[in-house]
């Protein structure tokens, strides 16, 4: 059995071919800088994901929110197992909603007291 034996040889190359031996350095100032911006750009998108996720579509970092909420439960009272009665709040309007088993009704749909009160409502006898 014959053994082959690996000889390692110098080549030369032209002297036209440009060779640019340096240290085997695996990371450059250059490729250690788009790390780093790679890593913050990957930071930013994340947070605009997490926040879009919790304030939902259209209210990125609250620039959309109003400053009083458009519905507000102003009381709830369980009448039995599977039946709730809540008294709501919602544009200006109260709302009496009967909330059961079998899904929720609106019974009262009136303005709100506040808002009937007001000079010039129709609810105003001369």
């Amino acid at each position: 059995m014959g053994a082959s034996v690996a000889s390692t040889t110098q080549v030369e190359l032209p002297s036209g071919i440009p060779l640019q031996r340096g240290d085997d350095a695996w990371i450059t100032g250059r490729s250690a800088a788009a790390l780093v911006l790679l890593a913050a750009l990957l930071c930013a998108v994340l947070y605009a994901a997490r926040k879009l996720r919790r304030d939902g579509p259209g209210r990125l970092g609250g620039l959309a929110r109003c400053d009083r909420p458009l519905l507000k439960v102003v009381v709830s009272q369980r009448l039995s197992a599977h039946s709730t009665l809540h008294v709501i709040d919602y544009e200006g309007r109260r709302l009496l909603i009967a909330d059961g088993s079998q899904g929720a009704t609106c019974l009262i749909d009136e303005p709100h007291a506040a808002a009937a009160a007001q000079p010039g409502s129709a609810n105003d006898v001369a």
